[in-house]
């Protein structure tokens, strides 16, 4: 059991990174490819999942622009 501090780290499905974001699932693995985008975690065999946590730093990391690698 973690001793942190905080919210129990939350896991997203792709429904909920695309609402998020407002990119599309292409987009979304496309960059997961470049390593422009946080991987999600294997969860079981058929099941993946993202920590919000992640996601969100992600979003917060979007230089003023918009652009992003």
């Amino acid at each position: 059991m973690s001793t942190s501090e905080g919210p129990p780290a939350r896991l997203l499905k792709l429904a909920e990174v695309l609402h998020k974001t407002s990119l599309s699932r292409s987009t979304i693995y496309r960059m997961i490819g470049r390593g422009a985008f946080p991987r999600p975690m294997q969860v079981t065999d058929s099941i993946v999942r993202w920590k919000e946590q992640d996601v969100n730093a992600w979003i917060e990391s979007i230089p003023p622009t918009g652009r992003f690698s």
